[in-house]
């Protein structure tokens, strides 16, 4: 899962300006939807007998307030990355592949703004030399915040975040690195005595531009190794910042990483993983946190 980990490292290019990654969250706040915006969607359907190649990337960084997307520098407000990959190459056998995926800048409140999915790959080896398959998927978020004051988001506003009181309405500085992936084998060396073959289902989603929150799931059986992880690293200031003077000190941190992998027959390999910024909604009604 080396990939996986080495986007993570790309979150923190966001992050350096702030804290270095020494200082932040907890939970972030949203970031607010950029001027122009996009939206990209693409739909992949292949069945061959061969072989298939395939790889994709995205990736947003972007910013409120007077972030640089250039530098990566900002004296205020918030700035977040997402990013999604992948990598597939099954050689010399039958293949198929249905894909879906769409990419929106503003696709409206609750919505993510990348979704993927669901995605269906499946792989029969035709059992000669070099007849092999590996796939490697991943899906990430970083968000930085300077923090803010809860009238600065929206008023007027109830809120139910747990350090926000009457008397005390800032939303402390914050950073958040998310990253959940996947990534299958299967040829002749990793199970000795069978076929190459394997079918997965997955599904991923982010969402940055509402509450943020990352998604991945995956569903498989086959011969070979499949592996599932996930990685976070949250931090939370004691107050907000400036952007001019010391960094406020670190509060809270947290990490959080689970590697599962499993090799040979596997008849089952079933993993869901999610992340949710625990900063609610800002709400302009109490009656919008009840669940009836």
């Amino acid at each position: 899962m080396s990939k996986i980990f080495r986007v993570v490292g790309l979150l923190v290019l966001v992050a350096a300006f702030m804290f270095c990654m020494s200082r932040a969250a907890v939970a972030s706040p949203p970031v607010d939807n950029i001027t122009e915006g996009f939206y990209i969607s693409t739909t992949t359907d292949v069945e061959v007998i061969g072989d298939l190649v395939e790889s994709e990337e995205f990736e947003w960084v972007y910013g409120d307030e007077d972030f640089n997307a250039t530098d990566t520098s900002m004296t205020e407000g918030s700035a977040a990355q997402v990013v999604y990959y992948e990598d597939l190459t099954a050689l010399s056998g039958y293949v198929t592949l249905h894909k879906p995926f769409e990419a929106n800048s503003d696709p409206g409140t609750g919505k993510p703004n990348l979704s993927v999915g669901p995605k269906t790959v499946s792989f029969v080896s035709d059992n000669t030399t070099g007849s092999g398959f590996t796939y490697e998927e991943g899906v990430g978020l970083a968000v930085v915040s300077y923090g803010a004051r809860i009238t600065d988001i929206v008023a007027p506003i109830i809120s139910l975040c747990p350090w926000v009181t009457e008397e005390t309405t800032e939303i402390p500085a914050t950073n958040e690195s998310i990253m959940m992936g996947s990534k299958l084998t299967a040829n002749t060396n990793v199970v000795t005595g069978y076929v190459p073959a394997l079918v997965a289902t997955t599904n991923s989603a982010v969402t940055s531009t509402s509450m943020p929150a990352v998604h991945y799931d995956i569903t498989a059986s086959g011969y070979g190794q499949f592996a599932a992880e996930m990685a976070v690293h949250l931090m939370e200031g004691a107050t907000g910042y400036s952007g001019s003077g010391p960094a406020p000190a670190l509060k809270s941190e947290t990490t959080y990483h689970e590697l599962v992998t499993a090799t040979g027959v596997i008849a089952k390999f079933d993993k869901t993983m999610d992340y949710k910024s625990k900063i609610p909604e800002v709400q302009t009604s109490i009656w919008n946190q009840l669940s009836f």
